[in-house]
């Protein structure tokens, strides 16, 4: 019996893989990657494939869900989870103009959307001793805390970068 070929791996990121060849764009779901086609619904391009994991059906396109124009284009989603009076757990999405969060527990939604031009600051802290986490404030004066990061690290960079890029 003949085996087919192995899959080539390729490096996506601070220790993540996605599996295959071809062109792709991975993202986050609960902590794992997957490969995603150019034909998944990602920003909104009216494809519906059914394996996106960003808002759920409910809520339309990830564009209708924070009344983005549909030329934002979706850099990046992460798991993680807001600092409320106890911790939402949803997902950061990361555009080039955006840092969003969703989260839907029980019926209480939560959306908070932030415009890199609104972001004063953003540094790392740690929750409970353990959870890592980023706080990102606002030239309003408003500070939001997010923890519960996988690779909390990689996804500080890329806040600060974008940041840096708008100011």
């Amino acid at each position: 019996q003949q085996h087919p070929p192995r899959p080539r791996r390729s490096h996506r990121g601070p220790g993540r893989y996605c599996i295959g060849p071809g062109p792709m764009s991975s993202s986050t779901m609960g902590g794992t990657r997957r490969r995603r086609r150019s034909s998944d619904t990602v920003a909104g391009d009216g494809v519906d494939s059914g394996s996106w994991d960003g808002a759920d059906a409910e809520s339309g396109t990830f564009h209708s869900l924070f009344g983005l124009q549909p030329s934002e284009a979706l850099i990046e989603d992460f798991a993680c989870a807001i600092s409320r009076s106890i911790l939402l757990q949803g997902r950061m999405y990361i555009t080039q103009d955006h840092v969003l969060f969703h989260s839907s527990i029980f019926g209480h939604r939560t959306l908070v959307t932030l415009h890199f031009r609104q972001i004063s600051g953003v540094r790392k802290v740690t929750h409970a001793l353990i959870n890592p986490g980023i706080e990102v404030a606002t030239v309003e004066g408003e500070r939001h805390s997010f923890a519960s990061f996988f690779f909390r690290d990689y996804t500080y960079k890329m806040i600060k970068e974008l940041w840096r890029i708008h100011h």
